[in-house]
């Protein structure tokens, strides 16, 4: 007998695998490919173009570590900007907010949303009932371009973007162009986060490149890493504001924040996670500190983890 497995690179030479115990949908729509299938023992999960983006078991850590950092450091936040994220992991934490007032989602692909409605319930739970949330699809890099025409602004913009290889839509949201838009968009202390990829210290580039441009277009930018299981290394992601000197609010004022959030519902983050999640071991702290170009439209770094081609077996 034999037992496919999901593999992915998590570094130009090395693997990450999961035993792939059944296929409940595999497609492609207008956007990208995906499949949503059971691995190993994380439960159900969502691939895009090959690579595991959640799974039902340890996608909390992600979405709480994507989100409550830039809450905490946020002296208040009644309105949120969430980009991409339409299959409803980081929807269901914002919701969680202490003051939340109205929540925009622009995501690019309403087909993969549907389908993540129904068979991730996980994700979405009642978020579409809250009369707070407001989801509209298209190009994200447009939409957001546009909206910093109006007057809405917002005080934390949450990029939940997948991984930003050369195939994704999402390449271009990593851009010194987009990171300008972005700008426009943030209230005088609002904060913008987002993922940055591994947070390898033997494949730094994508995250360093990220942090030198986020760094053009923000007078503060911080990273911070978290392990999520699933994805075979530490993952990284960064903080950036015009207004919020992060090294300035201190411990004890992030504690009264991180107080306020419903704890009962949180999985994996509280004020000691917060302190582990910005104390970035030497050897990664090194590999950031070479100089690197900053990311343009004409000039993107992009990531290569995706194994394209059908994945081996094992026999049993």
């Amino acid at each position: 007998m034999t037992k496919p497995y999901v593999f992915q690179h998590v570094a130009p030479e090395e693997l990450h695998a999961h035993l792939k115990h059944r296929s409940l949908l595999k497609g492609k729509t207008a956007v990208q490919s995906f499949e949503i299938a059971e691995v190993g023992h994380y439960g159900r999960a969502l691939l895009l173009d090959g690579c595991v983006q959640s799974t039902e078991y340890d996608e909390r850590i992600y979405h709480e570590s994507l989100l409550f950092p830039a809450y905490a450091y946020s002296p208040r936040v009644t309105s949120v900007l969430c980009l991409g994220g339409a299959n409803g992991g980081t929807l269901k934490q914002i919701l969680k907010l202490p003051h939340l007032e109205r929540v925009r989602l622009f995501d690019i692909d309403p087909e993969l949303h549907g389908i993540s409605r129904r068979l991730l319930p996980h994700m979405h739970e009642r978020t579409l009932e809250d009369p707070r949330v407001r989801i509209e699809f298209g190009k994200v890099f447009d939409m957001v371009a546009a909206l910093g025409e109006t007057r809405e602004r917002f005080d934390l913009i949450v990029a939940d973007l997948p991984d930003a290889t050369a195939e994704s839509y999402a390449t271009s949201l990593f851009s010194s162009e987009f990171y300008q838009n972005v700008s426009r968009l943030l209230s005088p202390h609002g904060i913008y986060v987002t993922q940055a990829g591994q947070a390898h210290f033997l494949y730094s580039r994508f995250l360093n490149r990220t942090l030198r441009t986020l760094g053009r277009e923000f007078a503060h930018v911080t990273p911070y890493t978290v392990t999520v299981p699933s994805y075979g290394c530490p993952w990284a992601f960064a903080l950036a504001s015009r207004g919020v000197d992060f090294a300035s609010v201190t411990p004890e004022t992030l504690g009264q924040r991180i107080r306020l959030l419903p704890e009962e519902t949180l999985a994996a983050y509280d004020e000691q996670t917060h302190a582990h999640m910005f104390h970035l071991p030497k050897i990664l702290r090194s590999a950031l500190a070479e100089d690197v170009p900053v990311n343009t439209l004409g000039r993107m770094e992009t990531v290569e983890i995706a194994v394209r081609a059908e994945p081996a077996s094992s026999s049993s």
